[in-house]
């Protein structure tokens, strides 16, 4: 109860009933209030100060959550479970919902799972349980169903493998084409003797065979093969050549033309993206003033990129949530590098030992278990001290650091509500000043080095985010206070090492076509967001926890 990160995700939850823009103002009121979420939910006074519309609602829940915990402590699971699906609403919530039957019947195999350890361990609790299920989520274990017995129609797909000793009314074989079903093309060295390699063939073959005919005699009444005759790449395909091994008064062909015709016609609607009304206007206005109100940073910016529900919890509405061992590392890394600095710029020289007693009480303040303390306090005293010594003697002291600026705007097309500009802000590392007042902006990173290519965006796997980071911070100083500070050069610091022991920075010069290209997609996330064209689209990332938890909400 006393977590602010799983609180949150609790009160996003539909079925419990709370109103959208509600639940959006708590969290919000939270975050610029820095209470705690316990605190809100049980006051209605700060439930009104947050404005929100039903502050009772709210009370309500807060009050049924702690008797649920209460519960969950003082009786078994069985009595738990059994309370809690009733009282929160959820059965009759899975009853009123698409696909109730199946819900029911999950519930049911979970419900099941229950009594088997209830059975099996004495006063066996929830948090028992929620242990078991993470078990079997880190090893990618699935609770064994028991049989399903329906009689509601259905699709049922499977592999010709699983369909054996099964029967169904009617049966579809698709993708029967050469290659898929026959003569497959395997990567492999050559047999010797010949013969021996022709009987694999002709063997393997005959396995495909004798399992194209299990997959057809499945079928109770009569079964569809289907094959295209154009691959996705546009190369011609044949039917595999079981198809022409079938008695001919068995088979049927028929033309597909007038399918295809309709298809063509109702393709676009079918496989386009569904478009929701979205968040009541309310909400909508709501949620317009906020984004308005605290505007973009290149963390938001890059978290929209990545994934727009990314951005919309950890940005906009900013849900609570606990920094990860390696971010805490990192927070204490800045820290740190600010500190010792602002020193080094005063002509106090620290020494190696002074330097890395920052690093450590620093790392102190940080809500490390004793475990990942030592091991984050060995891995920085390794790299930091190693940084210390490669570097000694060739920093600038002419610096700024932590340097933050907001109030930058950026003119945008008038909106309805008529805003006209968009506010943009960040906090810059270190700003190095030459003598004639030009700076090199510095960016510390605490991973592994990385390649140019990899910094800018163009290999696989890299998303350009570090160098938008750069181009970014070239905008916000070309327009604070007339271009006091002259940007000609970005830099990424690495304070890890590579495998070779060496440190690396790389830098970059940031042209005016790159921050123009940045302006323009700041516009254009920006139309997004307060369109909301974003309200119902999801990531590549089938696992992504901000997916997820947009689908847990109204």
């Amino acid at each position: 109860m006393n977590n602010d990160e799983f609180l949150s995700r609790v009160i996003c939850i539909d079925f419990l009933n709370l109103d959208y823009s509600d639940v959006l103002k708590i969290l919000r009121y939270r975050a610029s209030k820095k209470s705690r979420l316990i605190d809100i939910l049980k006051s209605p006074v700060k439930l009104k100060e947050a404005e929100v519309e039903c502050p009772e609602k709210v009370v309500s829940l807060f009050d049924s959550l702690l008797k649920w915990s209460r519960l969950s402590k003082n009786k078994n699971i069985l009595d738990f479970f059994e309370t809690v699906v009733r009282d929160s609403g959820f059965l009759n919530y899975i009853i009123s919902t698409d696909g109730s039957a199946g819900k029911l019947w999950k519930l049911d195999t979970l419900f099941e799972e229950i009594k088997k350890l209830a059975q099996n361990h004495k006063d066996y609790r929830l948090n028992d349980f929620v242990n078991y299920l993470d078990i079997l989520a880190n090893h990618r274990i699935s609770i064994k169903t028991k049989s399903k017995k329906s009689s509601s129609k259905g699709v049922r797909i499977m592999t010709a493998h699983r369909s054996k000793g099964l029967e169904y009314e009617l049966v579809y074989i698709t993708g029967a084409t050469d290659g898929h079903w026959g003569n497959k093309r395997e990567m492999r060295s050559f047999k010797i003797p010949i013969i021996s390699a022709l009987a694999g063939e002709c063997a393997s073959i005959d396995d495909e065979r004798r399992l194209f005919y299990v997959a057809m005699t499945r079928a109770k009444k009569e079964v569809a093969i289907t094959y295209s005759l154009q691959g996705e790449k546009g190369e011609q395909l044949l039917p595999c050549q079981f198809i022409g091994e079938i008695d001919g008064s068995h088979l049927e062909i028929i033309d597909t033309k007038d399918y295809e015709e309709k298809f063509s016609l109702t393709k676009e609607s079918a496989f386009s993206e569904i478009k929701n009304a979205g968040a009541d206007i309310k909400d909508k206005d709501y949620l317009k003033k906020i984004f308005f109100e605290q505007g973009l940073s290149v963390t938001a910016i890059n978290n929209y990129l990545d994934c727009p529900w990314n951005y919309f919890f950890n940005n906009l509405v900013r849900l609570p949530k606990s920094q990860s061992k390696h971010q805490m590392y990192g927070t204490a890394v800045h820290e740190t590098l600010s500190h010792f600095f602002d020193k080094y710029k005063n002509e106090e020289n620290l020494s190696k030992k002074e330097f890395l007693d920052l690093f450590r009480n620093y790392l102190m303040k940080q809500p490390f278990s004793d475990v990942d303390f030592e091991e984050s306090l060995e891995k920085g005293e390794k790299s930091l001290g190693g940084y210390y010594d490669f570097y000694k003697g060739k920093w600038r002291r002419s610096v700024i650091n932590e340097f933050k600026i907001g109030g930058i705007f950026l003119p945008i097309e008038k909106t309805e509500s008529g805003e006209d500009a968009i506010l943009l802000k960040g906090k810059l590392d270190k700003l190095e000043i030459d003598e004639d007042g030009k700076v090199n902006v510095v960016d510390y990173k605490t991973s592994k080095p990385k390649s140019r290519n990899d910094i800018e965006g163009k290999t696989k796997n890299s998303k350009g985010d570090n160098m938008r980071q750069l181009v970014f911070y070239k905008l916000l100083l070309d327009n604070y206070e007339k271009g006091k500070y002259e940007m000609i050069s970005g830099e990424i610091d690495f304070t890890e090492p590579d495998d070779a022991g060496k440190y690396h920075k790389e830098k970059f010069v940031i042209s005016k076509d790159d921050v123009e290209e940045l302006q323009n997609k700041i516009k254009e996330i920006t139309k997004e967001i307060i369109s909301f064209s974003f309200w119902d689209r999801k990531c590549d990332d089938k696992k992504c926890e901000y997916c997820e938890l947009r689908g847990m909400m109204k």
